[in-house]
């Protein structure tokens, strides 16, 4: 298991970063997350998961910002995991909303049967939820090329 730095909320800190979800998601949950990517990023990725390990069983959504990264350029990836396994990625976004050094804000908010993903106000993507337990998606971890300035649930 790779060291995992676990982020004390209302700081800046560096990725990786573990953070437990308060209560866990359900219906009308929303996660806040602003950050600056690097200024030569290669890819930031936003994980809900199960736990606090750095390759957990299950995942309910993987949102893997590629700017730079084998062949992807400028690539927003959706998936899950269950069970260990990874589901079909989904790649389709109308825009890439992610600059080197320009500060963004993301909104994920938890629906019945999906995520919905905003960035800088602007609505960017839904994810059909593919586990059968997202009672089990308690953590959020954050990896790579981006500095966090603030992590909020609601």
């Amino acid at each position: 298991m790779r060291h995992q730095q676990y982020c004390p909320l209302g700081q800046n800190w560096p990725t990786p970063c573990v953070q437990t979800i308060p209560g866990g998601i359900y219906p009308n949950k929303m996660i806040f997350i602003s950050g600056v990517p690097s200024s030569n990023p290669t890819r930031f990725s936003i994980y809900l998961q199960n736990g606090m390990d750095y390759e957990p069983g299950h995942i309910g959504l993987v949102v893997d910002a590629r700017f730079s990264f084998y062949s992807d350029r400028n690539v927003l990836v959706r998936n899950h995991r269950e069970h260990g396994n990874w589901g079909r990625e989904e790649r389709e976004v109308s825009h890439f909303p992610f600059i080197p050094n320009v500060p963004f804000d993301m909104i994920i908010l938890i629906e019945d049967h999906q995520y919905k993903v905003a960035v800088n106000n602007q609505h960017l993507l839904e994810f059909r939820h593919r586990i059968k337990s997202q009672s089990s998606i308690d953590t959020l971890r954050i990896d790579g090329s981006v500095a966090l300035t603030q992590i909020r649930f609601q």
